[in-house]
């Protein structure tokens, strides 16, 4: 399974249905999956350009439902926000993201609702948690 299937694994495992989020919500929840791809860039061999950018944009198409050209801004503007001198809102959400995939692989499922439901009340946007849908644990990832 690629990434983006992990992503589409993760979002039905808390509850989000990603054809169900608001625009607000899209993109709180891509720079919380960027950094959940930093913390997985870590552990893989890729090289930082062409795959990082071209898996994190199909992502954010396949998964999030953006646009093309609406995904490559946005994960653009996510890139640079983490690499250079950019909005701290945005790393403190992709920080949240690293420790998310954390989280998720260890399969602390609703320590991992926890903190995206916190991020969400942090940026004053309503969560797209859906408490009904949410996965009690899963098996941790090795």
């Amino acid at each position: 399974m690629g990434f983006a299937g992990e992503v589409q694994r993760m979002l039905e495992d808390v509850g989000i249905i990603a054809e169900e989020l608001t625009e607000s919500q899209r993109h709180v929840m891509s720079a919380f999956v960027y950094g959940m791809w930093v913390e997985l860039r870590r552990y893989q061999e890729l090289e930082w350009r062409d795959e990082f950018d071209g898996v994190m944009i199909g992502v954010f198409v396949e998964v999030l439902k953006f646009g093309k050209k609406l995904a490559k801004a946005q994960y653009e503007g996510l890139d640079d926000a983490w690499t250079h001198r950019g909005s701290e809102l945005l790393k403190r959400i992709i920080r949240q993201g690293i420790k998310g995939h954390r989280q998720w692989s260890d399969g602390k499922i609703a320590v991992l609702k926890g903190n995206i439901t916190r991020v969400f009340t942090h940026v004053r946007i309503p969560s797209p948690c859906h408490p009904s849908l949410v996965k009690e644990s899963k098996t941790p990832r090795a």
